[in-house]
């Protein structure tokens, strides 16, 4: 690039500008990395956040058919999610991977929550007030109780495994 300069009294300059960018590949790289970094970040104190909210509530849940359910055990007050294998419920077919999560609640102050939400690898069916529902996840809160089958009422060969589910306050 040339550049010319004119001073008042007739004077003339002329000057070349050469600019040179060398490392134009690491500053890009490096930019791109702290993108990335920046987003990790969020990410971990995403999960760690996640982690740290508790359930302020009662969890119980029990099965419906006729075999006795006396080892069951409810759970409160748990951080993060609770394995749902943890009620020692003998007779059903649900488990394997089945899980309750804390979800965030802004209704309370601080850490605790009053919502939680059943995961499922495998769908299941929530017997709600509309009707049967197919689900893998199921957002439920205190004070609200729920039906759940491995398998559809609609299926006269099915095994009736319905568990309920209770969410109560402390």
């Amino acid at each position: 690039m040339t550049i010319q300069a004119e001073d008042s009294n007739g004077g003339i300059a002329k000057g070349v500008i050469e600019i040179k960018v060398q490392n134009l590949g690491l500053i890009i790289i490096s930019v791109i990395g702290f993108i990335i970094l920046f987003i990790i970040i969020i990410m971990i104190y995403k999960k760690i956040e996640d982690s740290n909210q508790f359930f302020a509530g009662y969890l119980n849940v029990y099965s419906n058919s006729q075999v006795d359910d006396s080892r069951a055990n409810p759970a409160s007050n748990f951080v993060g999610k609770y394995e749902f294998d943890n009620f020692g419920l003998t007779n059903h077919q649900f488990g394997n991977g089945m899980y309750f999560k804390v979800l965030k609640d802004k209704s309370i102050s601080g850490r605790g929550s009053r919502k939680l939400r059943l995961i499922s690898p495998k769908a299941f069916y929530y017997l709600s007030p509309s009707g049967e529902q197919r689900v893998k996840t199921l957002d439920m809160c205190t004070g609200m109780s729920y039906t759940i089958r491995s398998n559809s009422q609609e299926d006269p060969m099915a095994y009736n495994d319905s568990i309920s589910i209770t969410l109560g306050e402390v």
